[in-house]
C-alpha cells in the first residue's frame, strides 16, 4: 500500500468518526426533545401513552439515547384526586387546604401541612394516600450499539482504521 493511501483511509476513518459522533448527538439531543415535549404535553392534561411508547421505541433503536423523565402533570392529578377522595370533614379541610395552598410547595409538603391544620383546629386528621411518584417517572437507556447510521458510520471508521494502521504495519515491517 502506498504511503498516500494509508493517510487517506486514516482520515477518511477519523472523518466517518467524527460524523457518527455528530449523528451520536442528535440522536440524544431528539430524545430530550420528544421528552420535553411529552412533559409539557402532560401538564397541559393531554394523553402522552402514545409519546412515551414512541420515545421508548426511539431509545431503544439508537445507540446511547439515555432519556429520564417524569410526567409531574399526571402525578400532580392523582394527588389532587386521592386527596379529594379522602376528603372527610368538608368545610375543614376546605379551610386547611386554603391556608396551605401556596405556590412552589409540592404536594407531599402541602398534604402534610393540611393534615397539622386539621389536626390544630380539632378535626381528625384525613388519611391520604399518596400515589407513587415511580409509576410517573420514566428512565429509557439506549443500547451501546445499533443498527443505526451511528452505529454502522462507527463500525465503518474502525474498520477503515485498522486498514490504514495495518498498512502503516506492513509497510514498517517490510522495510
Amino acid at each position: 500500500m502506498k504511503k498516500r493511501y494509508g493517510l487517506v483511509l486514516f482520515i477518511a476513518a477519523m472523518s466517518l468518526a467524527l460524523l457518527a459522533s455528530v449523528l451520536l448527538v442528535r440522536n440524544r439531543q431528539e430524545a430530550a426533545n420528544q421528552a420535553r415535549q411529552i412533559v409539557a404535553s402532560d401538564m397541559a392534561g393531554t394523553n402522552v401513552e402514545t409519546d412515551v411508547i414512541k420515545l421508548r421505541v426511539f431509545a431503544a433503536a439508537h445507540m446511547k439515547v439515555n432519556v429520564t423523565f417524569t410526567l409531574m402533570g399526571s402525578y400532580n392529578r392523582a394527588v389532587a384526586e386521592a386527596k379529594s377522595k379522602s376528603n372527610g370533614s368538608g368545610a375543614t379541610y376546605a379551610a386547611a387546604q386554603a391556608s396551605c395552598d401556596r405556590r412552589g410547595v409540592d404536594s407531599i409538603r402541602q398534604s402534610q401541612c393540611v393534615a397539622a391544620y386539621i389536626a390544630a383546629n380539632g378535626g381528625p386528621a384525613p388519611e391520604v394516600k399518596l400515589p407513587e411518584i415511580a409509576k410517573y417517572a420514566y428512565q429509557y437507556i439506549g443500547p451501546a450499539w445499533s443498527f443505526d447510521l451511528a452505529g454502522l458510520l462507527f463500525i465503518a471508521s474502525l474498520l477503515l482504521g485498522i486498514v490504514a494502521v495495518g498498512g502503516l504495519v506492513h509497510r514498517a515491517v517490510t522495510k
